[in-house]
């Protein structure tokens, strides 16, 4: 839902989570953790909650999330340096 920032724009904002693992975990677990989680998000108790709390559920399967975080970490980092921001090494 479109707010009203304090410069008068209305604004979307998500703030998508996920849980990770290490690399090569094993699939089994993988998909373990994935079915697990994804049936969490199909209870009504826990969507009321997110819905209490106006939180989007924005459900990806473990491929897809992977590649979107990939994604995300190359765009987030353009942009830190960008502006500057990047920790010297």
């Amino acid at each position: 839902m479109p707010t009203l920032n304090e410069l008068g724009f209305e604004t979307i904002s998500d703030s998508p989570f996920g849980i990770g693992g290490p690399k090569g975990m094993d699939p089994v677990i993988v998909k373990r953790r994935h079915d697990a989680f994804k049936k969490t998000l199909e209870d009504p108790a826990v969507l009321a909650t997110f819905e209490k709390y106006d939180q989007s559920v924005i459900y990806m399967n473990s491929a897809v999330y992977a590649k979107f975080i990939a994604d995300q970490y190359i765009k987030e980092k353009a942009v830190i340096e960008r502006l500057g921001l990047a920790m010297k090494a």
